[in-house]
């Protein structure tokens, strides 16, 4: 057990005097990567419209229909994120991170909603 909490402790010393490694300094280091993840998102959203689409005749209730359209829903406004994210050409107004961050917030506001319905 000594053994144990000597190897961590010396671990920790080691990783607090190693020099910060920023990966992401700057937005548009990351724009590839964030858009990549949105698609996948993206994507996501749409597989489960297609879901609460394909089994719309079978449940009685409409509430995977309902899921399945805010999803649709979210899938467009995570579209609209991605596009207006910092760094992306103008989507109707210039492109800013306030702006994609709206859109965010937007998308997981429809999703509760559709959740709590």
């Amino acid at each position: 057990m000594l053994m144990l909490v000597v190897v961590v402790g010396i671990c920790g010393l080691v990783v607090r005097y190693l020099h910060p490694i920023q990966v992401f300094a700057t937005p548009g280091e990351y724009l590839a990567l964030h858009s990549l993840l949105e698609l996948v998102s993206i994507a996501v959203s749409l597989m489960v419209f297609s879901l609460g689409w394909a089994l719309r005749k079978a449940e009685r209730s409409g509430r995977g229909l309902i899921l399945g359209i805010a999803s649709a829903s979210v899938g467009l406004i995570d579209f609209l994120h991605m596009f207006s994210y910092a760094g992306m050409p103008d989507l109707v107004t210039p492109s800013s991170s306030e702006k994609a961050i709206n859109f965010w917030l937007l998308g997981r506001l429809v999703m509760a909603v559709a959740l709590l319905v």
